[in-house]
């Protein structure tokens, strides 16, 4: 057996994007708001020693508001790594920006001409238009609640437990935030999904010419509105996609044969399968969406804030009424009266779509 050193540790972690994070949720949720106790439990562990220092890091008061931890909590990165490549947002290319600055976009470029010896050469002019005022930091809040047992669990799958119980809240809360119609934002709070008021066609059948068509109108409306297609992707749900998997022409020929259950292509543009695409119409049918990534703005500081607690009363429902400002009487979960730890994750992150980068095809038949 070889010898334990902290580089093999080290080694081990990369192996496994955001089990750090996990494990530093762990410490706290068994020992929460004791930060040294907390240290000292990583530390015995004999985990990834920058677990504990990230903890140490956040009780020491800084000297400078950059980068102090005492100031913004625990903080995690890697469990990003985890959550990023499952998310929508995380897997379409959207064009990334920081948060409060103003975008803008060259409408017309600098020109080249040749210039003969001596010759001045000719000075192009470019004009610009701002595309994006600024994208205010908002931030995603995920609380999952978990046993007490299954915190203090030694075992490794209980943090692949732990682990997929968290992350699988951060997921499901971003994606369908990010693609629900009905989510036109709310100042301050929410932004608005990318399909909210985007041009949407209702599709005519399920024929190979119907398909066809009702997907073309999809591509027809970005290109008449701008989209050059470069960047553009399709979002499709598990049902839509088998459909035009298994869809045939003469001879049995496969409509679309680059496109299979985890991707691939139609009409030589990426395809983005996904559960958290809505359906909408009564009854629901499948929704397909195009969308063109050069056109949707994402802020995302790349951070986590991580907490847990024993000891909060929480209503566990995805529409909560109660508030700080106004509260409204509703029952609460006890997390010391069910043996249970809440865990919480705050992360900042805010999105905008041009009017011109979405287009949906809704009742689609299939």
């Amino acid at each position: 057996m070889p010898a334990y050193t902290l580089e093999s540790e080290r080694r081990t972690m990369n192996l496994n994007p955001g089990q750090n994070d996990i494990r530093l949720l762990k410490a706290m949720a068994n020992y929460p708001g004791q930060t040294g106790n907390q240290e000292a439990y990583c530390r015995a562990q004999r985990w990834d020693p920058s677990i504990a220092d990230r903890i140490h890091a956040a009780a020491v008061g800084g000297q400078s508001v950059v980068g102090d931890g005492s100031l913004v909590g625990v903080t995690g990165v890697s469990i990003l790594e985890l959550v990023r490549p499952n998310t929508l947002i995380g897997r379409l290319p959207l064009q990334r920006v920081p948060f409060g600055v103003r975008c803008i976009s060259e409408t017309v470029g600098v020109s080249a001409a040749f210039a003969g010896e001596g010759k001045s050469v000719p000075a192009g002019r470019p004009t610009y238009s701002t595309v994006l005022s600024s994208l205010p930091i908002l931030k995603v809040t995920t609380i999952a609640v978990v046993t007490s047992e299954l915190v203090k669990s030694s075992a490794l799958n209980a943090e692949s437990t732990l682990s997929k119980a968290f992350t699988g809240a951060c997921i499901e809360r971003a994606d369908r935030l990010f693609l629900d119609p009905s989510n036109s934002g709310v100042a301050n709070a929410t932004p608005a999904s990318i399909t909210n008021a985007a041009p949407s066609f209702s599709g005519t059948g399920v024929t190979v010419a119907a398909v066809d068509a009702d997907l073309g109108k999809l591509v027809d409306s970005l290109t008449a509105r701008g989209s050059t297609l470069v960047n553009a992707w399709w979002i499709l749900d598990p049902f839509a996609c088998s459909f035009l998997c298994r869809l045939r022409g003469t001879g049995g020929v496969a409509i679309y044969p680059n496109l299979n259950m985890k991707g691939g292509e139609i009409w030589g543009l990426p395809a983005l399968i996904t559960a958290s695409q809505f359906n909408v119409g009564s009854p629901q049918s499948s929704s397909i969406t195009l969308v063109d990534c050069d056109r949707v703005w994402l802020a995302d500081d790349g951070v986590m804030q991580l907490d847990a607690s024993k000891v909060a009363s929480i209503q566990q429902s995805d529409v909560p009424t109660v508030d700080a400002v106004l509260p409204t009487p509703t029952t609460l979960t006890s997390m010391y009266q069910t043996d249970s730890i809440a865990l919480k994750g705050v992360r900042n992150m805010n999105w905008k779509a041009d009017s011109t980068a979405v287009a949906q095809l809704n009742g689609v038949g299939f």
